[in-house]
């Protein structure tokens, strides 16, 4: 399966990821945005955190709580392994699994300093049915740009 993500999403995520470990050598975790239309289309603003170990909480408790913030479409939940691999861990097969007690789907990306991510989408309720165990898949994320200045300038040139 492949969803789009823009470019400039991916690449924040990398970014904070790689200032995590330049300042603290621990990971970071976030959330994001997804729409059908746009794919990945925005990060939600990061969260406060607290990490142990190789465990990150970032429960995105402030933005929840912000009556002003639309988080209708912020199924995307983003964390870094620092310079680990990118597989899932049972902490974060758990959160999946906790997170879909509030949610009908999850879209779940890692990345790490080393460039590389991994991501899937597990999904426990479609068109208001709801199954017995989710139903997961491995994702490819694809990059899309949006930039008009240098689209036009393509264009021009």
């Amino acid at each position: 399966m492949k969803i789009a993500i823009s470019n400039k999403v991916m690449d924040k995520m990398f970014e904070y990821a790689a200032w995590a470990n330049h300042h603290f050598g621990t990971e970071i975790a976030g959330w994001g945005h997804f729409s059908e239309e746009n794919g990945i289309y925005k990060l939600a603003p990061l969260p406060k955190q607290t990490v142990k170990g190789a465990e990150v909480d970032s429960f995105p408790t402030e933005i929840t709580n912000d009556v002003n913030y639309d988080i209708s479409d912020m199924t995307v939940q983003w964390h870094s392994h620092v310079e680990m691999g990118v597989n899932p861990s049972y902490t974060d097969k758990q959160f999946i699994k906790d997170a879909l007690e509030i949610m009908p789907y999850l879209i779940s990306i890692i990345v790490n300093v080393k460039g590389e991510y991994s991501a899937e989408i597990n999904i426990i309720e479609s068109s208001g049915v709801r199954f017995d165990e989710p139903l997961s898949s491995k994702v490819e994320l694809v990059k899309y740009y949006s930039n008009q200045k240098i689209s036009d300038e393509v264009k021009q040139q």
